[in-house]
């Protein structure tokens, strides 16, 4: 009999000591950082439209310009940069008179290519260079970090410091202390790119070049964890 009392009493002391760790207070912190700096690569996309009666005729047309506009941004953007087609398209042309079908008119031939570049304060001739060679599609000017590595690195261990102090500022609120970390989590990161709008000046020999203002990148970093509470 008392050793089925001892075995009873030592099945309660165990679950009560399981219950205490299972119940054990943790506390899950958000922080974020975002580091500014300035861009060293930018991009841009420069096509070409043309429109012809017939495919074969708008085709030529276009692959005659564009030949233009890669010697042209090639020349203006040296050994510091790379030219590459990032799309093509060939599409009929239709009016539509009312109560009637439409009735084909002719084609349009788009030629985009995408300009990378290092050399940031010298994009704006680029642009020139390509509208004055024939380009009529400027679009996606992109400022961007070449290898975001170190600054995320850094933007990471800032989020991380910050999601430390805000759980050991609630502890000291509740008089605890943060212990162990029991998790890690990296979060959502992001590029933001501020630029201002660039206008062109294709057609005006005597225009001074297309003023570009690049702004500064930001790189954004969060964590979230999770503490022990003592």
């Amino acid at each position: 009999m008392k050793k089925t009392i001892l075995s009873v009493c030592l099945v309660i002391t165990l679950g009560s000591t399981l219950y205490a760790q299972a119940r054990r207070a943790t506390i899950v912190t958000y922080g974020d950082a975002t580091l500014s700096v300035d861009p060293d690569q930018v991009k841009v996309s420069v096509g070409v439209t043309t429109r012809a009666v017939t495919a074969q005729d708008a085709a030529g047309q276009n692959a005659t310009t564009v030949t233009a506009v890669i010697a042209a941004v090639q020349q203006a953007v040296g050994s510091k940069g790379t030219i590459k087609t990032t799309s093509y398209s060939v599409s009929p042309v239709y009016i539509y008179p009312q109560n009637t079908n439409p009735v084909l008119t002719g084609y349009t031939v788009s030629n985009t290519l995408d300009v990378t570049s290092s050399d940031i304060a010298g994009i704006g001739k680029v642009i020139d260079a390509a509208t004055n060679a024939g380009a009529n599609n400027v679009a996606s000017l992109r400022f961007s970090v070449k290898d975001e590595t170190p600054v995320r690195a850094k933007a990471l261990q800032q989020a991380t410091i910050n999601a430390r102090s805000k759980a050991e500022s609630i502890a000291l609120g509740v008089n605890l202390r943060v212990g162990n970390l029991i998790s890690v989590q990296e979060g959502y990161n992001s590029q933001i790119v501020t630029v201002r709008a660039p206008t062109t000046t294709a057609g005006v020999a005597s225009a001074p070049t297309t003023p570009v203002d690049p702004g500064l990148v930001q790189v954004t970093a969060s964590v979230t964890l999770e503490l022990e509470l003592n």
